[in-house]
């Protein structure tokens, strides 16, 4: 619903038509209040066969990073010496962060590699 209503007022600001309808939009959902428990962290990782799979769930639980800037990090962005993870450019004006990585962290990327 969002896209239809951005869609509809820039075409009413091209003249494309003559004024923007309203559109309802759908409520917000709740945030999440609920995390994975350490319970709940390990077998998710022992169930991860491909040493891929478990690196990238590695990096989403110890990051917090968003999926598509997890699957578009190349290892020039990985910095072994100071222990950061450099996220790159986003999408437009977005920029993404500079994540420290743990010992965890650390330890599973040097095993990726």
């Amino acid at each position: 619903m969002l896209t239809l209503h951005a869609a509809l007022r820039w075409a009413a600001r091209q003249k494309w038509i003559s004024h923007e309808p309203y559109v309802p939009a759908p409520p917000q959902p709740k945030p999440r209040d609920r995390w994975l428990t350490r319970d709940e962290y390990d077998p998710l990782l022992d169930a991860a066969q491909a040493l891929h799979v478990r690196l990238l769930i590695e990096l989403a639980l110890h990051t917090g990073a968003r999926r598509g800037a997890l699957l578009d990090l190349t290892w020039s962005q990985v910095d072994f010496e100071t222990g950061l993870i450099d996220l790159g450019d986003g999408v437009g004006k977005k920029e993404r962060a500079i994540i420290p990585m743990n010992p965890d962290l650390l330890a599973a990327m040097r095993r990726g590699r």
